[in-house]
């Protein structure tokens, strides 16, 4: 018997998805905001980071959209990322932070590189490895 996570797998890559590890992934390409649909039918309003050798993408919010062009640098467009992204290996980790009112939400982040910092308003969001208070 399949277990859930076999039956209930989508198309992104999630938090579950990672668990401990963190995967190094280079990026094939970017899908534009609203050009690939979830799973209500309805388009995504955020750009989708698509990796080699992997059938899922990762839905980019602002953080890890900052996070990217923090270790890559701006371009003008998402074009232009896209152009500019495609064939760099990026690494994937599972952190924990506060939102929308819960406590210890796992969510998926790009790894900074350590040797360029991050503007203060991207830091504040990365998370925390373990959740807090447990």
């Amino acid at each position: 018997m399949e277990n859930e996570k076999d039956i209930y797998s989508g198309r992104f890559i999630t938090s579950d998805d990672l668990g401990t590890s963190e995967p190094t992934l280079m990026i094939k390409g970017i899908s534009e905001p609203a050009s690939e649909k979830g799973g209500d039918g309805k388009p995504i309003e955020q750009a989708i980071l698509w990796f080699e050798k992997s059938d899922k993408g990762l839905i980019l919010g602002k953080t890890n959209f900052r996070i990217l062009k923090s270790i890559f640098g701006p371009a003008q467009n998402i074009k232009k990322h896209a152009e500019k992204w495609k064939g760099q290996e990026i690494t994937l980790m599972r952190r924990y932070i506060d939102c929308f009112g819960e406590k210890n939400v796992p969510v998926t982040r790009i790894k900074p590189n350590p040797t360029k910092p991050l503007a203060m308003g991207v830091r504040k969001h990365i998370g925390t490895e373990k959740p807090k208070g447990i």
